[in-house]
């Protein structure tokens, strides 16, 4: 699967509120969609979502077009942006990531025990995901480290997904659980 991590610093929550309501109205139709919504912690904004691969990504991103402008024209500062997926689907990303300045996190390894759609019927989301980022100052040590953490993951109960993405020496640990109590497990 595919995932977008744009990450934002909300100026004004009043005027971002009915805009982040209708990305998400927008995204509940889309095909592709295999998760969205939007997490805050202060004035951080993070929107959380992934589908199927780099042509649903492309087709989200025509779809709420108006609403990027519109959150971008005040209401939000966009302060990064990333694609994380399969470097096949990341081909198909590259020119609308160059045009964002986004970086493309190619999958490394992992696992998904994730039924990708839940087709068009829209569930109230539990997904709790974790985003470290690190810095690979030795890749060897490093991939021996993946590796575990990849084989130990694999018997969690609660764990939907787990693995690696990749852009240069930057690495990011792509997680997600049931809810809070897996995370936790």
């Amino acid at each position: 699967f595919c995932s977008i991590h744009p990450y934002f610093t909300i100026q004004d929550e009043a005027a971002a509120a009915p805009i982040m309501a209708e990305f998400v109205e927008k995204t509940k139709r889309e095909k592709g969609n295999i998760w969205y919504g939007w997490d805050k912690v202060g004035d951080k904004l993070f929107c959380s979502e992934a589908y199927v691969d780099g042509d649903a990504v492309l087709a989200h991103l025509e779809n709420v077009g108006p609403c990027i402008d519109k959150i971008l024209a005040g209401p939000c500062n966009l302060e990064s942006i990333e694609f994380h997926g399969p470097a096949s689907e990341l081909e198909k990303l590259k020119a609308i990531a160059d045009s964002l300045g986004a970086a493309c996190y190619a999958v490394d390894s992992g696992f998904s025990f994730m039924n990708v759609e839940n087709g068009h019927a829209a569930h109230p989301r539990s997904l709790c995901t974790i985003h470290p980022y690190f810095t690979i100052l030795a890749e060897a040590a490093a991939r021996d480290v993946m590796d575990e953490f990849v084989a130990r993951s694999t018997t969690e109960a609660g764990c939907v997904y787990y693995g690696w993405t990749k852009v240069g020496d930057k690495l990011f640990c792509r997680e997600g659980y049931t809810d809070g109590d897996a995370v936790l497990a």
